[in-house]
C-alpha cells in the first residue's frame, strides 16, 4: 500500500467518522424532537378528552336543572318541603355537581336538606332573574362564605314570569379529586383556566388556586411565545408551551383546549423528566454507540475500506436473494431478463415451476409451514440445476432457464426434483419449453408457462378431493 492509498484512507476515516457523529448526534436531537411531539400529542389527546367532558358534563347538567325546573313550575303546592323533594330527587354523585340550590324572590336560599340561607349579600335575585341561565366563572358560595363555586343558572319560568332560580353547584376544591390525568403513570398535572380572566378553575399541581399570569415570569423554551400563548387562551384557541420552573429548574410541557363552556380551557401539564424519560436512555445508548464507533475505526483505519466494501457486497447480495429461500430473487430475475432480452441463443429451454398448496399450508398451518414448503422445494432445484439459472420469481413460483441443457434433460431432472418434493409430502407442477436459434426469453418464458398452468389445472382435477378445506 502506497503513500497515497494510506492518506486516501486516513482522509476516508475521517469524514466517515465525522458524518456518523453528526449523524448520531442528529439522530439524538431527531428523539429527542420526535418523544418531545409525542408528549404533545398525548397532552392534546388527554385536554381535548377533558375538555369534552366538561362539555358535555354542562350540556348534561343543563338537561337536568331544566328538567327540574319544568317540574317546579307544574307543582300546584311549592311548599318547601314539595321543593325539597324535587331538589333530592336528582342524585350527582357521579357527576361534579356537589350540591343543588334554589334561590327564592326574597333573597332566600333553599337547599336539599331543608336549610334556608339569606343570601342578600350574595346574590339578587331580581339580577339573577334577568340574567337567566347561565353558567358562572369563580364565584364565591352562598353557602360556605369560605368556599369559591361555579354555579349553573336555570330559572324556573311560570306564566312567563320568572319564580324561582334554580343552581347546581360545583365547589371548586371537589374539583381536584375528579379530575385527573391517567397519562405518564398519573404524573401530569390538570387546570381548567377562565380565559376572560386567566383565573384557575382547577389545578391538581398547587394547593391554591392562581392565575394564569403565574407563570409569566417563568423562562421559556426557545420557540415558545408567552404573549402568543395567552393571546390562545383569550382567543379560545388550541396551543402548548414549554418553560422552565423556578423552584425545580425543570421543563415543563404545557397543552390547553378549550372546552366549548364560556371561555374556559383545559391545560394538561408534564414534567421534562417524566415526557423524556424514554429518550435519555436512548440517547445514553447512542452516546455509547458513538464512542464504540470512533475508538473501533481509529484503531482499525486500515480496515475500514474493506468493511465498507463488504458492506456494499452484502447489501448488493441481499437484494439479488430471496430471503426464504436462498435463490435469486425477483429483482436479480428482472435484470436477467433484461441483459438477455436482445440475445441471440443456439438452445435455451425454461422451466417454470409451481409449488402446489402454498396458499393451503399458509392458511392451515401458517407461514412457517409454507417457508418450510418453499426451502424445500428450492433444494431439491440447486441439487439438479446450478444455483445462477434457479430464480424464484413470486410466492410460490419458480423459473429456470439453461442453455445447455435440452427439453429431455430438463424432463429428466425436473423428475427426480418432483420426486424428491414429493417425498416431503410437497408436490409441484412445472412446464418445460426449449426452442433453438430464438432472441430473447419472452415467448419461451410464456410457453413453459402455459404448460406449467396446464400441469397444476391437471393436478387440482385428480387431486381436489385432498385439498385441505379452508371455507370452514
Amino acid at each position: 500500500m502506497n503513500r497515497r492509498q494510506i492518506i486516501f484512507i486516513v482522509i476516508l476515516t475521517a469524514v466517515v467518522v465525522v458524518s456518523l457523529s453528526t449523524l448520531i448526534i442528529t439522530t439524538i436531537d431527531d428523539v429527542n424532537s420526535r418523544i418531545e411531539q409525542e408528549c404533545f400529542n398525548k397532552l392534546a389527546d388527554t385536554s381535548k378528552v377533558l375538555a369534552e367532558r366538561v362539555k358535555r358534563a354542562s350540556d348534561s347538567n343543563t338537561t337536568v336543572l331544566t328538567a327540574m325546573a319544568s317540574v317546579i313550575s307544574g307543582m300546584e303546592n311549592q311548599s318547601d318541603e314539595k321543593l325539597c323533594e324535587i331538589l333530592n330527587a336528582y342524585r350527582f354523585d357521579s357527576s361534579y355537581i356537589s350540591y343543588t340550590e334554589l334561590l327564592k324572590p326574597d333573597n332566600t336560599m333553599l337547599y336539599a336538606d331543608g336549610l334556608i340561607h339569606d343570601v342578600s349579600a350574595t346574590l339578587s335575585f331580581t339580577k339573577e332573574a334577568d340574567r337567566g341561565e347561565y353558567i358562572s366563572n369563580l364565584a364565591k358560595s352562598a353557602l360556605e362564605t369560605d368556599e369559591m363555586v361555579v354555579r349553573h343558572a336555570v330559572p324556573v319560568v311560570q306564566n312567563g314570569r320568572t319564580i324561582y332560580m334554580l343552581y347546581n353547584v360545583i365547589r371548586l376544591s371537589d374539583l381536584a379529586v375528579k379530575y385527573k390525568a391517567d397519562i405518564y403513570d398519573g404524573q401530569a398535572y390538570v387546570f381548567i383556566e377562565d380565559g376572560d380572566t386567566g383565573d384557575f378553575l382547577l389545578d391538581t399541581w398547587h394547593k391554591t388556586l392562581g392565575n394564569v399570569e403565574d407563570f409569566s415570569n417563568r423562562k421559556l423554551v426557545p420557540g415558545y411565545s408567552w404573549n402568543t400563548y395567552t393571546n390562545e387562551l383569550r382567543a379560545g384557541k388550541s396551543g402548548r408551551l414549554a418553560f422552565i420552573s423556578n423552584s425545580t429548574g425543570e421543563v415543563l410541557f404545557l397543552r390547553h383546549d378549550p372546552t366549548g363552556v364560556n371561555n374556559w380551557n383545559v391545560m394538561v401539564m408534564v414534567k421534562q423528566s417524566v415526557a423524556m424519560r424514554e429518550s435519555e436512555s436512548v440517547s445514553r445508548r447512542l452516546y455509547c454507540m458513538a464512542g464504540i464507533i470512533g475508538t473501533v475505526m481509529l484503531l482499525y483505519m486500515l480496515s475500514v475500506t474493506w468493511c465498507l466494501l463488504s458492506a456494499y457486497k452484502k447489501v448488493r447480495k441481499l437484494s439479488n436473494e430471496d430471503q426464504t429461500t436462498g435463490l435469486q430473487n425477483r429483482n436479480a430475475y428482472e435484470r436477467f431478463i433484461a441483459d438477455i432480452q436482445n440475445r441471440s441463443f443456439a438452445s435455451l429451454s425454461c422451466v417454470f415451476i409451481d409449488v402446489n398448496g402454498l396458499h393451503e399450508v399458509n392458511n392451515k398451518f401458517g407461514h412457517k409451514a409454507g417457508d418450510q414448503m418453499l426451502r424445500t422445494v428450492a433444494d431439491a432445484l440447486l441439487m439438479e440445476f446450478p444455483f445462477k439459472h434457479v430464480f424464484r420469481v413470486g410466492g410460490d413460483e419458480f423459473v429456470i432457464y439453461s442453455e445447455d441443457a435440452g427439453a429431455a434433460e430438463c424432463a429428466s431432472r425436473m423428475e427426480r426434483v418432483a420426486q424428491q418434493v414429493a417425498s416431503h409430502d410437497y408436490y409441484i407442477s412445472y412446464g418445460i419449453a426449449n426452442r433453438e436459434n430464438e432472441i430473447g426469453p419472452a415467448r419461451i418464458t410464456q410457453e413453459a408457462d402455459e404448460r406449467m398452468l396446464e400441469n397444476k389445472r391437471a393436478y387440482y382435477a385428480e387431486h381436489n378431493r385432498r385439498r385441505p378445506r379452508t371455507d370452514l
